[in-house]
């Protein structure tokens, strides 16, 4: 997902949570959770089970920032080793450890 289309579904997220509460919620739970499956389909982990789609609903509800992180980091550090999952990632900026 483009960073222009990822602001653009939060922003719509936003507007629809006050129009509509919880609506917006609803939208952005399943918006995150879709990119995140998509995102184990690429690094072939389990992926659109009930376990894993319940496991990445339930972190994105109570720690967002903390999956969005850890996504990030994990593309970054994939494409740093030239992993076939991080096509089109920048390589080189994931922080070294």
């Amino acid at each position: 997902l483009p960073f222009s289309t990822a602001v653009l579904v939060f922003l719509l997220c936003s507007y629809m949570g006050h129009a509509a509460p919880g609506l917006g919620l609803v939208v952005y739970l399943c918006t995150a959770t879709y990119y995140r499956q998509e995102l184990r389909q690429r690094f072939k982990l389990p992926h659109y089970d009930v376990a894993s789609v319940a496991e990445d609903c339930c972190t994105y509800w109570w720690c967002a920032p903390c999956a969005i992180n850890q996504e990030a980091r994990q593309l970054e550090l994939a494409a740093d080793i030239g992993h076939p999952a991080a096509a089109g990632v920048t390589a080189g900026s994931a922080v070294a450890r």
